[in-house]
């Protein structure tokens, strides 16, 4: 930049091919050539911007004769003259700003050209301040840069015989341009300077930052890796330039391809997406990852940005909390068991210890105990299965799947004496990850008890199958159905329970009911190729 100024200096210095050698006074021509080459000159060292508009003022004073003056800024947002710099030799008072019309800055601003006013108190659209100071005469130029309003610089003049002319109007233009692009080059300067040291700190961030910051371009081939992302994955920045994403696991590469591909298509960010990445020993990581468009500098797309945390540590938190949550419900089943259970027990055995005691007692008193005993002992067994049966569904280790629907089966088919027939497919249970396992028997559990409760069925068909790369999980019974369009408010919580669900599996879930003909609930979810591992 400070070169292309010194090459504008060189320029100016041609045109005074004329210059005069000897004493001999310079006409108005060869002064205003003068002072355009002192304001190049000047600007071409100077980089403080109040500075050039400090020595053009003095210029264009000296050479029209102005008795005072100033140079306004021109503010687009408020449309208003602002920032009023005055010359070295100030005789009028600087005008705080200046509206579009006022005086002859104000004119020059609104009519993108030099203004000249003789005369000046007796004008209508003179500056009252001007005019009460005694401004017998105003002459102003816009500065301009490529039809950019910059500014204004003013002359002005207390004596009443002062007639400015043409001549001192051009001298305002034409240093008045000098001025202008001097300013917008320091102007860009400084946005550069501004922008060079904010990427900088951009990039000190990003090597910085603890999270995994990887940039691809519109074919998905990697252009950036951070120092985060090599902590993480293990891979280096060497190794993966140029590559698709090596992290990806094989089976979400397509579902990945897609949503970037998505991404760069829509130019919509995706936030929070919840997913394993692998590292390079082969290690699953869980992130929390944003998807993002790359722009640049015309605003076109030209590649993806995903910034991902690490959230090991996270996940490990959750599951002693969860252990932690698990063993105080136990703590308190155990004090619930103590508190109740056993002692019905222990008032069982007591009774029938009276009993032993009393070896010839009387028939119908041993019927009416024996009838105390048995439904103290039922109670107690109601109570152990609850308990036992809770327990089993939150303990460790967890089952599997086919084993979790089948023994669901069985609790309804005992507690509820409803007939339950299963369609499982047991091989579908290497295929099936592990945290598919709670999400699926939440979602069956859900949909078979809303059945027996609400529905009044008598008979439920449960079914586990393949369906090409998906697995389905199906239920279906002969209750008395529902409205689809306008579920009661139990039956839209459970909906919304089990959608919540298969969402996060990246599945779909169906629902199908009508008043009479009983419901369907069908929910896919993607299966994992079986050379992946099991669950």
């Amino acid at each position: 930049m400070m070169r292309a100024r010194l090459e504008r200096v060189e320029i100016y210095q041609m045109v005074l091919d004329d210059r005069p050698t000897t004493t001999t006074p310079l006409t108005p021509g060869r002064a205003r050539r003068q002072a355009v080459l002192r304001l190049a000159r000047r600007a071409g060292t100077e980089s403080d911007p109040q500075a050039i508009l400090t020595h053009l003022l003095n210029e264009v004073q000296r050479l029209t004769g102005a008795t005072g003056g100033f140079v306004g800024r021109w503010d687009e947002e408020r449309q208003l003259l602002v920032d009023m710099i005055g010359g070295s030799n100030e005789a009028i008072g600087i005008p705080l700003t200046l509206a579009p019309g006022e005086g002859a800055g104000g004119r020059a601003a609104v009519e993108r050209g030099p203004v000249i006013m003789n005369d000046y108190p007796a004008l209508a659209d003179a500056s009252p301040r001007l005019a009460r100071e005694g401004v017998h005469a105003a002459v102003a130029a816009p500065l301009l840069h490529e039809g950019r309003l910059l500014g204004v610089v003013v002359c002005a003049s207390h004596d009443p015989q002062k007639r400015f002319t043409q001549d001192d109007a051009d001298t305002l233009v034409m240093l008045g341009s000098v001025a202008a692009s001097t300013l917008v080059e320091l102007e860009r300067a400084q946005t550069a300077q501004e922008l060079q040291l904010l990427t900088e700190r951009l990039e000190e961030f990003i090597e910085a930052t603890s999270d995994a910051i990887v940039v691809t371009g519109t074919h998905l081939r990697l252009l950036g890796w951070n120092r985060g992302a090599e902590r993480l994955y293990g891979w280096r920045r060497d190794d993966v330039l140029g590559r698709f994403l090596p992290n990806i696991p094989s089976e979400q590469q397509a579902e990945t391809a897609r949503l970037w591909q998505t991404v760069l298509e829509t130019g919509q960010s995706v936030a929070n997406v919840e997913q394993e990445r692998l590292t390079r020993t082969g290690r699953r990581v869980p992130t929390l990852a944003t998807i993002s468009p790359m722009r640049d500098t015309t605003g076109s797309i030209v590649g993806v940005l995903e910034i991902a945390k690490d959230l090991t540590a996270l996940k490990a938190f959750e599951e002693q909390q969860r252990k932690l949550s698990r063993a105080e419900e136990r703590e308190a089943i155990a004090m619930d068991l103590h508190d109740n259970t056993l002692q019905t027990l222990h008032g069982a055995v007591l009774l029938l210890s009276a009993l032993e005691r009393q070896g010839g007692a009387d028939p119908e008193y041993v019927r009416t105990a024996a009838g105390q005993v048995r439904e103290q002992l039922t109670t107690a067994i109601q109570e152990l299965r609850s308990r036992v049966l809770e327990l089993r569904d939150k303990d460790a280790p967890r089952p599997g799947l086919v084993a979790g629907l089948q023994r669901l089966a069985e609790q309804v088919r005992s507690n509820v004496r409803t007939q339950v027939d299963l369609a499982i497919e047991p091989e579908l249970e290497s295929l099936i990850p592990a945290e598919y396992v709670d999400h699926l028997l939440a979602i069956a559990n859900e949909a078979m008890f809303n059945a027996v409760r609400h529905a009044r069925a008598t008979r439920l068909q449960l079914e586990l199958s393949r369906q090409h790369h998906a697995l389905e999980l199906a239920v279906w019974d002969d209750g008395t159905g529902f409205d689809t369009t306008r579920p009661s408010r139990t039956d839209a919580q459970g909906l919304a329970n089990m959608s919540a669900r298969a969402r996060q599996l990246r599945g779909q879930l169906a629902v199908a009911s009508r008043l009479g003909h009983g419901t369907e609930v069908r929910v896919q979810v993607p299966l994992r190729a079986s050379n992946d591992g099991g669950a």
